[in-house]
């Protein structure tokens, strides 16, 4: 038995049977067509690692929307042809996407729990950009060999600025950010305090550092270091143009300035510095003024700055009893109740009496804050100018908020499929293309991510487009999604015939462009 007929022989392969006699048919006609100038007729001839076959490729890039076999050889897309094409092991796309492999800008957790969930979501690439990470090389060399998606992280400014302050020993750091937070825990002066010259000459010499060791960009979420000023964040955007590097921003949050306040500071800093300024979950950043901030910063985009922004599905924002947008000031001051926030650990919503026992005997005290409206999550989901980014942290005991499970299978089931005000190719653009597109000035990686084009990475998301749904919901937050059919990850199955594969680790590192050779 030949190495094609084994995998289709093999119990639960899509259409086996189907597959086994088309593509009979094809090697018939393919024989037929040598020498007679059809498209792409020398790759008749070859045997790829993988073909996968008379699946609905679909291109952003290009706007490829058509029947095609795509060829893959050592981890990288060689052929998207018409022709008939043969390979080692088979995949029958008949009926299916075949799309580029979904890339989250704005994953926290890594573990292999997590990224297992990413995978059964579609998602061949993880990035943590908003807080990243420090000292980058350790986060890095960690991952390397042992993570079954693609990876990468940003510089963390919060990091840098605990060095600076003489918080944190750069050498006791483990760049892994939920042990070093427990660890700094003992003296938030870094965070609430404004900086000196001499502590930001430091903290550029640190973040320097960071980016010649891989760092995409510089990460920072002021709703964690409030005493991070107009001028300190000024001096950053210059320092990040000098240096070519892309900032990814967590602005100021409720309790601090208005939604809309925020975002005309990040406008200021790309227009007077020329910085590169990606913003962070714009529909929990813009909550009631998610529309202006919309505009705002489209209308920055059209004049030529170099802003940019995502967005989430859900209307219940990851929170802590601890953090500004669960204080009782917050809470009085726009409105919200103490039932908008939910106990991650127990699934119950609070009352006040609960909120003050948990606010003591909890000490992380995770939340989930129902603090935003469908209609604005909408908008934003909707609006050209966003990529898709979940946002998603770590679960405890299986426990925490949907997002890290379900994000972009929910863009595919809730709006192309029930509210149809996204196209399937807008919304296969919104989750692979533009953060590519976003990143790839960055991150040289990039260029051959979000795309399936000859010369491409083979990283490959297959699925149902009448199926993919996620399940995940707010009491059962890791639930898997379903209608993925196959997640190919550099080549390699993560997720074949709908089932994750356990202990393959095909991803690789994702650097920024100041990396010294790793």
């Amino acid at each position: 038995m030949s190495p094609a007929q084994a995998e289709l022989s093999r119990p639960g392969t899509h259409s086996a049977r189907r597959m086994a006699y088309r593509l009979a048919t094809l090697t018939i006609a393919g024989s037929l067509l040598l020498g007679c100038g059809g498209e792409n007729i020398q790759t008749s001839e070859k045997t790829y690692d993988l073909a996968i076959m008379n699946g609905r490729v679909m291109d952003p890039e290009t706007g490829l929307d058509a029947v095609r076999n795509v060829g893959v050889l050592n981890g990288e897309i060689v052929s998207v042809s018409q022709q008939p094409i043969k390979g080692r092991k088979l995949i029958d796309a008949t009926g299916l996407v075949v799309a580029p492999g979904f890339i989250d800008m704005h994953a926290h957790d890594h573990s292999d729990f997590t990224h297992r969930l990413h995978a059964q979501d579609g998602v061949t690439t993880a990035l943590e950009l908003e807080i990243g990470v420090y000292p980058v090389d350790k986060w890095y060399s960690r991952r390397i060999g042992n993570s079954a998606i693609n990876f990468g992280a940003s510089v963390s400014h919060g990091y840098a600025r605990a060095i600076a302050f003489g918080i944190a020993e750069e050498g006791k750091l483990t760049g892994e950010t939920h042990l070093d937070d427990q660890a700094l825990e003992h003296d938030l002066g870094w965070r609430g305090n404004s900086t000196t010259p001499e502590q930001r000459q430091q903290m550029n010499e640190l973040i320097r550092n960071g980016l010649t060791k891989g760092g995409i960009g510089i990460g920072y979420h002021l709703a964690n270091t409030p005493g991070a000023d107009h001028a300190e964040m000024m001096h950053f955007y210059e320092f990040s143009a000098k240096e070519k590097a892309p900032n990814f921003v967590h602005y100021r949050s409720i309790g601090q300035v208005t939604p809309l306040e925020g975002a005309r500071e990040i406008i200021e800093g790309a227009q007077k510095t020329g910085a590169a300024i990606h913003v962070v979950h714009v529909n929990s950043s813009g909550l009631w003024q998610t529309r202006e901030v919309l505009e705002l910063l489209e209308s920055g985009q059209k004049r030529g700055l170099d802003v940019s922004t995502e967005v989430y599905p859900y209307t219940g924002a990851h929170a802590n009893l601890h953090s500004p947008i669960a204080s009782k000031e917050t809470l009085t001051r726009f409105k919200l109740e103490y039932s908008d926030l939910q106990l991650v650990s127990t699934g119950e919503r609070l009352t006040e009496k609960t909120y003050d026992y948990y606010k003591k005997h909890d000490a992380t005290g995770e939340l989930i804050a129902h603090v935003m409206k469908q209609e604005n999550i909408d908008l934003a989901v909707e609006h050209p100018i966003t990529s898709i980014g979940s946002d998603g942290g770590a679960y405890v005991d299986g426990k925490g908020h949907p997002r890290g499970a379900g994000t972009f299978s929910r863009i595919f089931r809730q709006y192309v499929r029930e509210r149809q005000t996204l196209s399937l190719m807008d919304a296969v653009k919104k989750v692979s293309y533009m953060p590519a597109k976003r990143l790839e000035n960055f991150a040289p990686a990039m260029k051959r991510r979000g795309r399936i084009q000859e010369g491409a990475i083979a990283d490959i998301t297959i699925f149902d487009a009448n199926q993919i749904a996620d399940q995940a919901t707010f009491s059962d937050g890791a639930l898997p999604s379903k209608g993925i059919a196959y997640v190919i990850v550099n080549g390699q199955a993560v997720v074949s015939d709908y089932k994750f594969i356990e202990g393959v680790k095909p991803g690789q590192p994702i650097y920024g462009n100041k990396a010294e050779q790793p």
